[in-house]
């Protein structure tokens, strides 16, 4: 009979079948040119989860995309360069690295999940062959195991928010206070739907507050303070019918404060 071709990872189909089915679902989340160019960070992610992640996810497995998203997050916010010991390990195949790398990552992620039940976190360092909910920073809710937090406070990142992290649709908390990140904030982040804080304090971002964002049904802490912003603040803010805490200090808004902020009655 013939030989049946080698297989990376046990997902029931060659390689060549599973990076197929992994560029059709990860197209719907990606430009695809950006997955077939290296440079990019969801070049460098797609490549990553591919070839390189000893963790060998399939396709077919419904966090195969959140993995893949965690990825790009890393790559575009320049992780290699974190200066908080919970970077990728030089060699991401090697046991004895990998440990290591693990051993220097300390930062852990904080809260309760949705339930009150404690998220599932850890401290592995990124990219490791662990479930992504354990690398150090972030945190899954306790009964799916779907990001629920990612929390960063002067850890060196630095690079760009990716669009992919709207499609993390039960992510709760985005808290990157304190560092280098920069370019603009995409407007399809007005789509997380159950988003309660969003906090950018102390970074670099450029561009206009995207009106989209004031959609976020539950938004309850905004926290922009010390970038570079700019235009005004639009009077969407005021249909933010939850906000408890905004903060827009320090940045280059011009114009007035919109009247609608004073129809905000948990603020």
């Amino acid at each position: 009979p013939p030989t049946e071709p080698p297989t990376r990872c046990p997902c029931g189909q060659t390689d060549e079948s599973r990076e197929a089915d992994a560029f059709a679902i990860l197209s719907t989340v990606s430009d695809p040119a950006l997955l077939l160019d290296e440079t990019t960070p969801q070049g460098r992610s797609f490549e990553w989860i591919i070839d390189i992640d000893e963790f060998c996810g399939c396709p077919a497995d419904p966090k195969f995309v959140q993995r893949y998203i965690m990825g790009v997050f890393y790559y575009s916010t320049e992780g290699d360069s974190w200066n908080n010991g919970c970077q990728a390990s030089a060699d991401l195949t090697d046991p004895v690295a990998i440990a290591a790398a693990n051993n220097d990552c300390t930062i852990e992620a904080d809260g309760l999940d949705i339930f009150g039940l404690e998220t599932f976190r850890g401290t592995d360092a990124w990219l490791t062959p662990s479930y992504e909910c354990f690398w150090g920073g972030v945190a899954c809710r306790n009964s799916t195991l779907c990001m629920d937090r990612i929390e960063f406070e002067s850890d060196g990142l630095a690079g760009t928010m990716p669009l992919e992290l709207q499609n993390l649709t039960d992510l709760r908390f985005i808290i990157l206070e304190e560092g280098a990140t920069g370019g603009t904030i995409p407007s399809e982040y007005g789509t997380f739907p159950r988003l309660h804080i969003l906090d950018l304090n102390f970074n670099s971002f450029t561009g206009s507050v995207p009106v989209e964002l004031y959609s976020t049904p539950f938004l309850l802490q905004l926290d922009l303070n010390s970038n570079f912003f700019t235009g005004t603040i639009a009077t969407e803010i005021g249909s933010v019918q939850f906000l408890q805490f905004v903060q827009f200090e320090a940045n280059r808004f011009s114009g007035t404060v919109p009247t609608e902020v004073g129809s905000l009655a948990s603020l």
